[in-house]
C-alpha cells in the first residue's frame, strides 16, 4: 500500500471506515428494532388478555385436532383449571405455571406466553416465538434499509469530497511540472489551505534557492570565460614566441614569463573556485558549525608569515580571550581571514605593518585586519568588493576575487563588512558577527 496514491489510500480507508461505522450503526439499530418489537408484542398479549370479558357464559369447548401455529392463541380456565375458551379452535396449549410472561415448549415449538388471574378464571395468550422473531426482524430490516441504501451516497460524497480537498495539490503539482530551469518564480495557489502551505513554502524556497544556483553558475561561467581568455590568449603569443625564439637565453625567458602566466591563471581559477563554493544557496542552514575565530586567526598568521617576512612586514594579533565563538564554518572563516591579510600585505609597503584584531561586544564579535599601506580612496571602496575590480594606480598583481570572496562568505553566514581608513592612513576591514 506504500505505492498506492493519496487519493486512492483516502477513498479506501474513507470507505472503508464509513462502511464500518454504517454496519455497526445497523447492526445496533437492529437490534434495537427487534428489541423494540418483541416488546410491542408482550404488550399485545397482555392487552388480549385484559380485554377478554368476564361476564358472559363461557361455552365448554370440545378442541379440534388442528393445531396452533402462527396465530396467538388465547385461552380461559376455570376455577375448576378446566378449559372452558380457547380462540383460535385448536389443539389447546398447555396452562402457564405461573402469572405474568413465561415461555411455554409445546410440540417442539417455544410459545411466549401472558397469563393473568381475572374474576376467578385463569386467561392467557400465547403467541409461537419463531412468529415474532420472523416479524421482528422484518420491521429491523425495514430500519435499516436506509443504511444500506446510504453506502453508496457515502462513496459519492467521499470521491466528491476527496477530488476537491486534493485540488490545491493538482494546482501545485501542474504549476511546478509547467516550470523550466528558465523559470523559477515562485508558485502561487489560490486559497491555500494551511496544510498545503508548508510544501507550497517548501518549494519556493527550493526554487529561490534553485534560482541563485543557476544565476551563480551563469555567473561563474561568465566570470571564468571573461578572466581566463587573456590569460588563454598570451599564453599562445608566449609560445609562439618561443617557437620563434634563436637561443636558449631568449627561450628562458620566455618560458619564465610562461610560468608566472601560468601561476597567476592558477590562482584566478582557484579563487573562481573558492567564490563558486561560497555563493550564498537560498536561507543559511539551521546547524551552521561553530568556529574560533581566535584559533582561526593564529593559524592563519601562521601560514602567512613567511610572506609577511620575506617584505619585512610586522604580522601580528591582538586579542583579550583565548577563544571566541561565531556561527560560521570554520573552514569559510579561513578563506575570508585568509583573504584579508593576504590583500593587506599585498598592498602593504616593505617594513610595513599588518594587524589582526578580535573584539567582542555584548552581541557582536568584529573581526579587524589593518594595515599602513596606501589606503583605498572613499569613492573606491564600494567597488572593491566587485569581483574582478582592480585599480589602476594599485601597483599589485592580481585576480579581483579576493574581496568579492570576502563579500560572498559575509553575506552567506548574515554578516556585516565595513571598509574604512586605519588610524596610520592604511585601510582597515572589519567583519562584524551577530552572536
Amino acid at each position: 500500500m506504500s505505492n498506492m496514491s493519496i487519493r486512492r489510500t483516502l477513498q479506501l480507508w474513507l470507505l472503508l471506515g464509513a462502511t464500518t461505522c454504517t454496519m455497526i450503526a445497523g447492526l445496533m439499530t437492529f437490534s434495537v428494532m427487534h428489541d423494540e418489537a418483541n416488546e410491542l408484542f408482550d404488550r399485545q398479549l397482555r392487552q388480549l388478555v385484559v380485554t377478554v370479558p368476564y361476564n358472559f357464559t363461557f361455552i365448554p369447548v370440545t378442541p379440534s385436532d388442528n393445531e396452533a401455529e402462527d396465530d396467538i392463541v388465547v385461552q380461559v380456565w376455570d376455577n375448576a383449571e378446566k378449559l372452558i375458551y380457547v380462540a383460535p379452535t385448536v389443539n389447546p396449549l398447555p396452562r402457564a405455571l405461573m402469572e405474568g410472561y413465561s415461555l411455554l415448549e409445546f410440540n417442539d415449538q417455544s410459545w411466549r406466553v401472558y397469563a393473568k388471574m381475572i374474576k376467578g378464571n385463569f386467561v392467557q395468550a400465547a403467541q409461537p416465538r419463531a412468529t415474532r422473531n420472523e416479524l421482528a426482524g422484518q420491521m429491523a430490516l425495514g430500519a435499516i434499509a436506509p443504511f444500506v441504501l446510504l453506502i453508496p451516497a457515502l462513496l459519492l460524497l467521499i470521491w466528491f469530497v476527496i477530488r476537491r480537498g486534493l485540488r490545491p495539490l493538482n494546482q501545485v503539482t501542474q504549476a511546478v511540472s509547467s516550470r523550466s530551469i528558465d523559470s523559477l518564480q515562485s508558485i502561487t495557489v489560490t486559497a491555500t489551505p494551511p496544510e498545503i502551505r508548508p510544501l507550497v513554502d517548501a518549494l519556493n524556497d527550493l526554487l529561490i534557492r534553485l534560482e541563485q544556483a543557476w544565476a551563480a553558475q551563469r555567473t561563474f561561467v561568465a566570470d571564468a570565460a571573461h578572466e581566463l581568455r587573456s590569460p588563454l590568449t598570451a599564453f599562445k603569443l608566449q609560445l609562439q614566441r618561443a617557437e620563434k625564439a634563436s637561443d636558449k637565453e631568449q627561450r628562458a625567458i620566455v618560458y619564465h614569463k610562461l610560468l608566472e602566466r601560468l601561476d597567476r591563471t592558477t590562482h584566478v581559477v582557484q579563487q573562481l573556485l573558492t567564490l563558486a563554493r561560497h555563493e550564498p544557496q537560498g536561507k543559511a542552514q539551521s546547524n551552521v558549525d561553530i568556529a574560533d575565530v581566535v584559533a582561526v586567526a593564529k593559524a592563519s598568521i601562521t601560514d602567512f608569515a613567511p610572506l609577511a617576512e620575506a617584505k619585512d612586514i610586522d604580522l601580528g594579533l591582538d586579542v583579550v580571550t583565548d577563544s571566541v565563538k561565531v556561527s560560521i564554518a570554520p573552514e569559510s572563516l579561513r578563506i575570508l581571514l585568509n583573504n584579508l591579510i593576504d590583500n593587506a600585505i599585498r598592498y602593504t609597503s616593505n617594513g610595513g605593518s599588518v594587524d589582526v584584531a578580535i573584539q567582542e561586544a555584548t552581541d557582536k564579535v568584529i573581526l579587524n585586519v589593518s594595515d599602513n599601506g596606501p589606503g583605498i580612496p572613499s569613492e573606491d571602496r564600494e567597488r572593491v568588493f566587485d569581483r574582478f575590480y582592480r585599480r589602476e594606480d594599485s601597483g599589485e598583481v592580481g585576480s579581483g576575487l579576493g574581496l568579492a570572496i570576502v563579500s560572498t562568505i559575509a553575506a552567506r553566514y548574515s554578516a556585516n563588512i565595513r571598509l574604512e581608513a586605519s588610524n596610520n592612513g592604511g585601510t582597515l576591514v572589519s567583519v562584524i558577527f551577530t552572536v
